[in-house]
């Protein structure tokens, strides 16, 4: 039995889009998008393992778990295909759905994509954060964590918020995301980047101009594949979806149509 929380809301129409959230966030993210798209879908909400009611998931968990469950989700709704917009954290989850049921998605929307670092000195930093996270309390350790997502003056509020959001996590959901997300980057690289850019799916990729801790990685994966499209955002930060909404949303409802 799948122990993820969802919710479906029936706006009574034939098609399904399926959102997926941040790290330390939930659906509200999404709260800009809602109303521009319920005139033609229905939304499927999924809190991922430790946020929202989704708190008694399993754990130790894996990507594969979650997506997993994801699929029994829309198993036992009937639901045989979905479009997606995935946001951060969520963009792993959909790479990994990718994997599982290719002919059941339709499109694709990856905002604020987590495919690895920019820089490897960010890498690396990273890689340390996760080897120290029982050494260090979690105020201090969440704090570099969050600046480190979301740097510089711009990104205050929104880092403010992941920040708060991350202390009422509970402790062992927290630091199994980070672990799980590190052994990602290393399997992106190996697997995934080369099957979802030669995917039949069609995508497209939005980014932030201030988000200059993920962008150029994003960059460099989509250009593998001359039919990937990328928009950027401009003074937008990694949750350009929130920054920028219509501007996003423009452009997700035009590639959806």
């Amino acid at each position: 039995m799948f122990l993820l929380k969802y919710k479906i809301i029936n706006n009574d129409k034939k098609k399904y889009l399926l959102f997926l959230h941040c790290i330390c966030g939930n659906n509200n993210i999404f709260i800009k998008q809602f109303p521009m798209f319920s005139s033609e879908y229905n939304f499927i909400l999924i809190d991922l393992p430790g946020h929202g009611e989704s708190l008694d998931y399993q754990f130790p968990f894996s990507f594969d778990d979650v997506v997993l469950d994801i699929v029994s989700i829309l198993n036992k709704e009937n639901i045989e295909t979905i479009d997606i917009i995935s946001l951060s954290l969520g963009t792993m989850i959909a790479t990994k759905l990718c994997m599982y049921i290719p002919k059941r998605i339709n499109k694709i929307v990856f905002t604020g994509c987590v495919f690895g670092f920019s820089y490897k000195l960010l890498a690396f930093l990273f890689s340390f954060f996760i080897k120290i996270k029982s050494m260090v309390p979690r105020r201090i350790y969440m704090f570099f964590i969050t600046l480190l997502i979301l740097p510089g003056k711009q990104s205050q509020e929104r880092r403010n918020s992941l920040y708060r959001y991350s202390l009422y996590m509970q402790r062992n959901f927290l630091y199994n995301w980070l672990d799980i997300m590190q052994d990602f980057f290393i399997d992106y690289d190996l697997v995934y980047s080369k099957k979802l850019s030669s995917s039949d799916i069609s995508k497209i990729y939005i980014a932030g101009s201030q988000d200059c801790i993920f962008s150029n990685k994003v960059l460099d994966s989509i250009n593998q594949n001359p039919f990937n499209i990328i928009y950027i955002l401009q003074s937008s930060s990694h949750l350009c979806n929130y920054d920028s909404e219509t501007e996003f949303n423009n452009i997700v409802s035009h590639f959806l149509s």
